[in-house]
């Protein structure tokens, strides 16, 4: 299952099963997904009152799934606890049968993407090409080939607000082209507008890393500030 596949299967759960879905005695209402959290929000009985759960995807600890057919319903339930000690259970009745499965390898596929993004190897890679890029002679010529086409398929994505698959598609290019100072700072913002601000800040940093000097140093210096901020206050 494709990150893309798996974010349709977490945001199609809540449409499909409206009246099934509780969490922790709750109604499960919405579950958004950023590239390194899965924001799961619900309402709760009989006060109506709202409440939301952050699980940061590089940390869960422990993900169980289970379905159980009863023969006109499905049952089942989604365990998720993180390291920080947060948990929630989703549990639901509904007509679909799989779903246990599709939850679990949906996690799991943004799991895989997160852990991809934040691992030690890839923030090795980047400080290596950090260190070839500021002992050169010359800058690096523009991206061209694969690299060229991710980086305008993003921007295509931000035109359209899919600020997902920009940002997937700008780390992509930066993987590939980890010495582009553009790339880490178109990534930056589209991560901040969505709230992943984790990510945000470590490509805002890599971009001032590459280009100390630029005209928007201070403004970018002033966005990382914010976001610092900002993810305070989700703790």
């Amino acid at each position: 299952m494709t990150p893309q596949q798996a974010r349709r299967v977490l945001a199609g759960f809540v449409q499909s099963e409206p009246s099934a879905a509780t969490c922790n005695e709750c109604r499960v209402i919405a579950v958004r997904t950023t590239l390194s959290t899965i924001d799961i929000r619900w309402v709760g009985f009989p006060d109506g009152s709202g409440t939301k759960l952050k699980l940061p995807l590089t940390q869960l600890g422990h993900l169980h799934c289970q379905g159980r057919d009863k023969g006109i319903y499905v049952t089942g339930y989604l365990e998720c606890r993180a390291d920080n000690g947060k948990n929630v259970r989703i549990n639901w009745t509904q007509a679909t049968t799989g779903m246990p499965n599709r939850l679990a390898a949906a996690i799991h596929a943004l799991q895989q993407e997160a852990e991809r993004f934040a691992s030690v190897e890839e923030e090795t890679r980047f400080q290596q090409a950090l260190a070839q890029y500021r002992g050169a002679g010359s800058k690096p010529q523009s991206p061209s080939g694969d690299v060229s086409r991710l980086l305008d398929e993003g921007q295509a994505a931000v035109k359209v607000k899919d600020f997902i698959s920009a940002a997937e598609l700008y780390l992509q290019a930066g993987e590939m082209y980890p010495t582009w100072p553009a790339g880490h700072f178109n990534a930056a913002l589209v991560l901040g507008e969505m709230g992943d601000y984790e990510f945000a800040i470590r490509e805002m940093n890599r971009y001032l890393a590459l280009v100390p000097a630029a005209p928007n140093a201070h403004a970018a210096q002033q966005r990382i500030y914010e976001w610092e901020h900002k993810a305070s206050e989700q703790i």
